[in-house]
């Protein structure tokens, strides 16, 4: 006896590649120009070196962090596009309830 086909869900709509978005969604765009250091400010006291360097280890090309007084620091990486990638995965990331990770490219 034939079984009957398996009712097939409709593929899902296509998205565009979250590349081709010129600005992450949560924040405005930076107003530098793209570089390998990505600066954040307004970081809680509670935000470590070592809680930064978690969150940004996970993209290529990570190097360090570096954080000159509290609430302030810096990200480097190899090159600009690895900057490019972590901050448009990072910039708005919830660090706490009431606090939001705002990055931009550092100044040359």
């Amino acid at each position: 006896p034939a079984r009957p086909a398996p009712a097939a869900d409709p593929p899902p709509p296509k998205r565009p590649k979250a590349e081709a978005d010129p600005a992450p969604a949560a924040a405005a765009p930076s107003q530098n120009p793209p570089s390998k250091i990505l600066f954040a400010q307004n970081l809680p006291e509670e935000c470590t070196k070592m809680a930064l360097e978690m969150l940004f280890q996970q993209y290529g090309g990570f190097r360090e962090v570096r954080i000159p007084r509290p609430g302030l620091a810096f990200v480097e990486f190899d090159d600009a596009a690895g900057a490019a990638v972590a901050l448009r995965g990072l910039n708005g990331f919830k660090l706490t309830k009431s606090d939001t990770l705002a990055l931009q490219y550092g100044k040359v």
